[in-house]
């Protein structure tokens, strides 16, 4: 993998493997969805791979991540440190987004209570963020159902 600046130009090869990192709220998944759609790559988010029903933890997420990245070609956000050395062993690019803290901390408020009102984006599992509780941790292991994935 090659390390560039904010200022570099980059790779002269086209891009078949990429992933987004950064804090909450930074813009990981919309920016690694963008990618996929302008780079004809496969997307899945990586939170479908990880939260089944109930907040539970899918127990294959992490057999479903790799088989992901075994692909040609696609996009994902770099998260779950069980996978990530195996996940940046086989990136073209790592894309790191640093907003100011305060930009990242309103946008995750902002979907945070969207997600409340019903207004918000998705979560993956068809979990909700209730009115009075958001929970930030999975609390059981349970299996199964296999993520949606889509190309682009």
């Amino acid at each position: 993998m090659e390390i560039i600046g904010p200022d570099d130009a980059l790779p002269g090869r086209r891009i078949r493997r990429a992933a987004v990192a950064g804090p909450a709220g930074s813009g990981k998944s919309t920016l690694a969805r963008t990618l996929c759609e302008r780079m004809g790559l496969l997307y899945v988010e990586f939170e479908s791979f990880f939260h089944g029903p109930d907040w539970t933890v899918r127990e294959t997420w992490q057999a479903d991540v790799l088989e992901f990245l075994d692909g040609d070609k696609w996009a994902i956000e770099w998260q779950g440190e069980e996978v990530r050395e195996r996940m940046t062993g086989r990136l073209d690019v790592l894309v790191w987004l640093d907003h100011p803290r305060v930009m990242t901390m309103t946008r995750t408020l902002i979907r945070t209570l969207k997600r409340r009102v019903g207004r918000g984006s998705k979560i993956a599992g068809g979990n909700v963020e209730g009115p009075r509780c958001t929970r930030s941790s999975p609390i059981a292991i349970t299996s199964s159902s296999s993520p949606g994935a889509t190309t682009r």
